[in-house]
C-alpha cells in the first residue's frame, strides 16, 4: 500500500465544511459582525391618564423589528423608565425572532390617584440586543403620559343628615364632603326656598363657599336657629350641595348639584295651643259603615269621578298593557269603553257632565264627549301628568306632574305653576266656588304629608292637618263646607276616611281600616263617597263606595250635600266658546236662511197679487187658468233681500 491511498478525498470534506459553517452562522452566541439590525417604534407618543377614585392606566403599543441573514436567531430585552415614581410594566420583557420580522410589545403606565391634574411624566423605552463580535447595542423611543384634570366629590352620608336641638337654641348641621378629584375645587351649599320652614320657627343659614383640596375631607356647616315657641317634632327639609365647576368630570362620584335630605329633631315641652298637640281625630259615628263593591266583579279599576247628577261614573281600567277609560252608572251597571289602545288614566267630568278630560301617556291631556269622540288635545312638556279636578267655572283643569301642581287654562291653552319646588305636592281639588284649592304637601317641613289649602292663583298657603300621619286624596263636599281625605297611621295597616270642616277643624273618621284608600270622590247628594281602594296585603285595586252617616254624630242629615245650586253654569259658556260655538253658528245661519226664504216668498206672493190686479185693470179680465199670472218686475240690486 502507498501513502496516497490513505489521504481523504476533497469531495468527502465538502459536506463536513458546510455543516460546520451552518452551525457557526446559526449559533445563538455568535454572529457575523454587521449582519443584525434592530429597530423599535411606539404607536402612541402621548396618552392621557384619568386617575379618579382608582389609578388611571394607559397602554402604549410598540414593535421591535429584526433584520438578519441566514435565518439566524436573535433576541432583545425591553425596559421602560419614568421620571415619576409611578408603576410601569413591559409585556413581554423579551422579544425574539429567527430570520427577521416584527414582534409587538406593550408598555402599561399606572398614574396613581395622588397625581394632580395636568401633571406630565416622561417615558423612555429601550430595546437592548447583542452580536457575536462587539458590545451590546440599544434602540430607544420616548413618550409622555399626561394626567387628565377632573373634579369629583363624595357626601359621606349613609342616610339623611340629622341634628337634635332643644327649643330656643342654636346648633350646627354638618355635612361631610370629600374632594375625590385631582384638582382643588370650591364647594357651596344652599337651602332652597321653603314654604313652611321659617314661619314654623326654623332658620337655616348655609355656609359660604369653601375651597376643598384634592383628597381632602371637611364639613359644610349649616347654622340652625330655633325660636322658643317652636313645636317639638321632626322637621324634614332639603339642602343642595354643589361643586361650582365640574367641566371635566365629577358625575361618576356625585351628581352636581346634589339634593340632600336633612332631619331636624326638636325636643322640649310643647308650647300652648300647639296645633300638633291639639290635632286629633274625633269620635266616629255610632255605626261605622262598611265598604261596598260598586261593580260586583273584580277588575283593576282606579281613579273614579262622578258627574254633577250623581248618575254617572267615569274611571280607568287596566286591560293588558293598556289603561282604558270607562263610563257607567254610579251603581255599577251599563259600563262601556270610551278609549282603546292607549294608557289613559285619571279621568274627570266637566261641571255639567257633558265632557270628560283625562291624561294619556306619556304627556297628553285629552277631552272627549260621552260617546268617546275626541274633541280637544293638549300637549305637555312636563312629562306624565295626573288630572285631579275640573274647575266649577269649566275653563280650568288641575293636574300634578313631577311633584308639582299646575293649572291648565282651557281658553288660552296656558299652563300655570301653582305649587312647586322644593317639596312634593299632589292631589289638588277646587273648592265649591273655585276660589281655593285643597291639596297634599310636605310644606309643613315634616316627614309625613299634610292637607293644605291655597288660593287658586297659588298664593296664601294654609296648613289644615297637624300630625305625624300621612294624609291622601282630599275631596270637597258638594256644599263646600267639608273636606274628606284618607288618613294612614304609620303603626297601623289600612286607612281611615276622615271628614273635617274646610278650615281644618272638627275632624272625624267614619270607616274602618280594612282598605287602603286612594282618590276619594263625594257623591253630589252628600250621602256617600266612592274611592279607589286596595285590599290589605294585596296589590289589587278596585272601586268601592261607603256611606256618610253623620246624622249619627249629631250633624244634620245630608250635611255634606248640595245647597241647591246648579252646577256647571260656567262650563256652558266655555262650551259655547269651544266646541259648541260652531253648532250654534250653524243653527243661527239656518234660522237666518229660513227667515230670508219666508220674506222672499212673501214678497213674491205680494208681487203676484199686485200683477194680477194690474192685469185686471189693464185688460178688464183675469188670466184664464188655475191662478193669477205673475208679472215679472225687475228689482234693483240694492233693494233685493231687504228685510
Amino acid at each position: 500500500m502507498t501513502g496516497k491511498s490513505l489521504r481523504p478525498s476533497s469531495r468527502a470534506l465538502l459536506p463536513i465544511l458546510c455543516i460546520t459553517l451552518l452551525v457557526f452562522v446559526s449559533s445563538n452566541a455568535w454572529a457575523i459582525p454587521g449582519d443584525l439590525s434592530v429597530e423599535m417604534e411606539l404607536d402612541e407618543r402621548e396618552l392621557e391618564a384619568e386617575p379618579r377614585e382608582e389609578p388611571g392606566t394607559v397602554v402604549f403599543h410598540g414593535n421591535v423589528t429584526f433584520t438578519q441573514p441566514f435565518y439566524q436567531y436573535a433576541s432583545a430585552t425591553i425596559t421602560a423608565d419614568l421620571d415619576k415614581n409611578w408603576s410601569v410594566t413591559v409585556s413581554p420583557p423579551t422579544v425574539s425572532s429567527r430570520g427577521g420580522g416584527s414582534v409587538p410589545f406593550t408598555v402599561s403606565v399606572e398614574a396613581p390617584t395622588s397625581a394632580r391634574g395636568g401633571e406630565v411624566s416622561s417615558l423612555d423605552v429601550v430595546a437592548e440586543y447583542s452580536t457575536r463580535i462587539g458590545d451590546p447595542r440599544v434602540v430607544s423611543a420616548t413618550a409622555t403620559v399626561k394626567v387628565k384634570p377632573w373634579v369629583g366629590y363624595r357626601l359621606n352620608l349613609t342616610g339623611p343628615a340629622e341634628l337634635v336641638l332643644e327649643t330656643g337654641t342654636t346648633g350646627t348641621l354638618r355635612i361631610p364632603v370629600r374632594n375625590v378629584g385631582n384638582e382643588p375645587e370650591y364647594f357651596s351649599a344652599t337651602v332652597p326656598y321653603w314654604y313652611g320652614l321659617r314661619p314654623l320657627g326654623v332658620t337655616v343659614v348655609p355656609p359660604n363657599r369653601v375651597l376643598v383640596q384634592p383628597k381632602q375631607e371637611l364639613s359644610l356647616e349649616f347654622q340652625v336657629s330655633l325660636e322658643s315657641g317652636i313645636v317639638p317634632r321632626a322637621y324634614v327639609f332639603e339642602l343642595v350641595v354643589d361643586a361650582l365647576s365640574l367641566e371635566d368630570g365629577g358625575e361618576e362620584a356625585t351628581l352636581d348639584p346634589r339634593p340632600l335630605t336633612a332631619r331636624l329633631y326638636v325636643t322640649g315641652e310643647s308650647p300652648p295651643n300647639d296645633p300638633y298637640e291639639g290635632w286629633q281625630v274625633g269620635d266616629p259615628p255610632e255605626s261605622i259603615p262598611s265598604w261596598e263593591s260598586v261593580f260586583g266583579s273584580q277588575e283593576w279599576r282606579a281613579n273614579p269621578d262622578v258627574d254633577a247628577t250623581g248618575a254617572k261614573m267615569v274611571y280607568d281600567q287596566a286591560e293588558g298593557t293598556d289603561r282604558v277609560i270607562y263610563l257607567g252608572e254610579t251603581e255599577g251597571s251599563g259600563a262601556r269603553r270610551l278609549t282603546n289602545g292607549h294608557v289613559d288614566h285619571h279621568p274627570v267630568f266637566s261641571p255639567n257632565g257633558q265632557m270628560i278630560a283625562f291624561a294619556r301617556m306619556p304627556d297628553r291631556i285629552i277631552m272627549i264627549n260621552l260617546n268617546g269622540t275626541e274633541l280637544l288635545e293638549f300637549g305637555s312638556e312636563l312629562g306624565q301628568v295626573n288630572i285631579t279636578d275640573w274647575s266649577p267655572s269649566g275653563d280650568r283643569l288641575l293636574f300634578d306632574s313631577g311633584g308639582d301642581i299646575y293649572e291648565l287654562d282651557l281658553s288660552t291653552n296656558m299652563t300655570w305653576l301653582l305649587a312647586g319646588e322644593p317639596v312634593d305636592q299632589w292631589g289638588a281639588v277646587y273648592s265649591l266656588d273655585g276660589s281655593r284649592v285643597f291639596y297634599v304637601s310636605f310644606e309643613a317641613a315634616g316627614d309625613k304629608p299634610e292637607i293644605w289649602t291655597m288660593l287658586s292663583d297659588g298664593a296664601g298657603h294654609i296648613q289644615l292637618t297637624f300630625n305625624d300621619q300621612s294624609e291622601r286624596t282630599p275631596s270637597v263636599s258638594p256644599n263646600g263646607r267639608r273636606v274628606a281625605f284618607a288618613l294612614s297611621e304609620p303603626t297601623l295597616s289600612g286607612d281611615r276616611v276622615c271628614v273635617m270642616n274646610s278650615d281644618g277643624s272638627d275632624v272625624r273618621f267614619f270607616t274602618d281600616r280594612s282598605k287602603t284608600v286612594f282618590n276619594v270622590r263625594w257623591l253630589p247628594n252628600g250621602e256617600a263617597l266612592v274611592a279607589e281602594v286596595g285590599m290589605q296585603d294585596s296589590s289589587f285595586h278596585d272601586i268601592e263606595s261607603v256611606l256618610y252617616p253623620w246624622e249619627d254624630a249629631g250633624f244634620p242629615k245630608n250635611d255634606g250635600g248640595t245647597d241647591g245650586s246648579t252646577p256647571g253654569e260656567g262650563l256652558w259658556d266655555m262650551l259655547l266658546g269651544t266646541i259648541g260655538l260652531s253648532v250654534m253658528i250653524a243653527i243661527v245661519l239656518m234660522i237666518v236662511v229660513a227667515v230670508a226664504a219666508v220674506v222672499v216668498m212673501g214678497r213674491r206672493k205680494r208681487a203676484r197679487a199686485e200683477s194680477a190686479e194690474r192685469l185686471i185693470e189693464m185688460t178688464g179680465r183675469g188670466h184664464e187658468g188655475s191662478g193669477p199670472t205673475e208679472v215679472i218686475r225687475i228689482v234693483p240690486e240694492e233693494e233685493r233681500f231687504r228685510w
